[in-house]
Parts: C-alpha cells; sequence; structure tokens
C-alpha cells in the first residue's frame, strides 16, 4: 500500500478510498486507483465520481454513465 504522500507526489489529485477503490485526476483525466496506487483499468475519463453500492458515475465526451471497479460500462 502506497503513503498518502506517494499518491499525492503520483497524481494531481486523490480522492479518499471508496468501496476499494479511489478516484485520481493526472494531466486532466479521470480513472480510479487501488490502495497501492495502481489503476484500476486502463481507460481515462473527463471525470468520475468515487465508486458507491458498485458503481461510480463517469463523464466522457460529454456523456456520463456508469462504470464497474473494473472499468467495464454498467448496461
Amino acid at each position: 500500500m502506497k503513503t498518502e504522500k506517494e499518491l499525492l507526489e503520483a497524481y494531481d489529485f486523490v480522492a479518499p478510498f471508496f468501496e476499494g477503490l479511489a478516484r485520481v485526476e493526472k494531466d486532466n483525466r479521470w480513472f480510479h486507483i487501488h490502495p497501492d496506487g495502481r489503476p484500476a483499468y486502463e481507460e481515462r475519463f473527463d471525470f468520475a465520481c468515487s465508486f458507491s453500492e458498485g458503481r461510480a458515475f463517469i463523464k466522457k465526451n460529454g456523456k456520463w454513465f456508469h462504470i464497474r471497479p473494473n472499468g467495464s460500462r454498467v448496461r
């Protein structure tokens, strides 16, 4: 597990962890990370909300939708 200081050095913004993942921003792109700092998935978004009940609200290309912790879209 990375320390808070290490995470803040690696990313421009780090939110608190919810459901095992934290939303982060790096170079104006948002995604979620594990406590060790590894990205939870490859895709990057215009904005990401924290996870709640197994979903996070995401914005990409002007559209909002939900994703699962692995980054797949909820249909």
